[in-house]
């Protein structure tokens, strides 16, 4: 029996850094949402516990998020069966779409599915918040403000029909580096928190949601890649109501609200870049 599960990609829609905590990670205050570019990960029955990839650039040993997961879940299982995972990637690496962290939430839950775990919800909670900040909430997907570390994060119903033109420039941006770039904390005086609040309470409106759209990792990568600044400002050319970097980059992506003018700009830009999607939320 083999199984099967897709992991999509996510996007931050503004990501604030708030400050650096006492344990060396940072606060952020950012939505996340998750659309329709996936990975696809299949889980069958093995002898060995392995994984097979072969897109460039994804390590295929025990250092790899799916693995980890798999060693995580291990110990619920109720026999000796090993699990053979096989993952295509559709979603780029280090691009800011959160895709091996996608690929562990369906590791665990692709593996609590292939060997009948029991209350393999609480289980999966707890290996999602052991594997990485964005885990938890990409166990489930959807909408949700995301505090803290990542790992608090309070789903929401998203309001609008907004389709994404995402553009990734061939290159990855090291998640470390960008943090460890950072040296000062922007405050836009709460309007994105309040914002948040009204996404919350199911007030916002789509003036005051494109009125607070930051990413404060954007200045320090931007200087080093001035390549992500023009793909905004194509973006925004080519009719994106607002173009902004996902999580720390590399990706870039323009909001539109209907498809033909997010197509037309995809054709555009695949002029220039090999990996361009439309992609609504998921």
């Amino acid at each position: 029996m083999a199984i099967l599960e897709k992991a999509p990609a996510k996007l931050n829609l503004g990501l604030r850094i708030l400050g650096r905590r006492p344990d060396g990670y940072h606060d952020i205050l950012s939505v996340f949402q998750t659309v329709s570019l996936f990975d696809e990960l299949s889980l069958s029955l093995s002898d060995a516990t392995r994984l097979e990839c072969d897109f460039p650039g994804v390590p295929s040993g025990f250092e790899n998020l799916v693995l980890k997961a798999a060693d995580c879940m291990k110990p619920h299982i109720k026999t000796g069966s090993e699990t053979a995972f096989r993952l295509v990637k559709h979603i780029p690496v280090g691009a800011g779409l959160g895709g091996g962290s996608s690929d562990a939430a369906a590791a665990l839950r692709g593996f609590s599915r292939l060997h009948d775990i029991d209350a393999q919800d609480s289980i999966q909670r707890d290996c999602a918040g052991k594997l990485g900040s964005d885990v938890p909430f990409l166990l489930h997907g959807g909408t949700a403000v995301l505090r803290g570390r990542g790992e608090s994060f309070e789903p929401v119903v998203w309001p609008f029909d907004f389709l994404y033109v995402l553009v990734y420039p061939g290159f990855g941006v090291s998640t470390a580096w960008a943090y460890g770039s950072l040296t000062d904390f922007f405050d836009d005086g709460g309007a994105y928190e309040a914002m948040t609040g009204k996404l919350v309470t199911g007030t916002l409106n789509e003036e005051d949601f494109f009125r607070v759209l930051l990413n404060d990792f954007e200045p320090v990568v931007v200087e080093k890649y001035p390549v992500i600044g023009e793909i905004k400002t194509m973006l925004t050319g080519l009719g994106a109501r607002a173009a902004l970097m996902s999580g720390s980059g590399s990706t870039v992506f323009g909001i539109f609200n209907d498809a033909p003018s997010a197509e037309q700009c995809a054709d555009v830009m695949r002029k220039r870049f090999a990996d361009v999607f439309v992609v609504k939320a998921v």
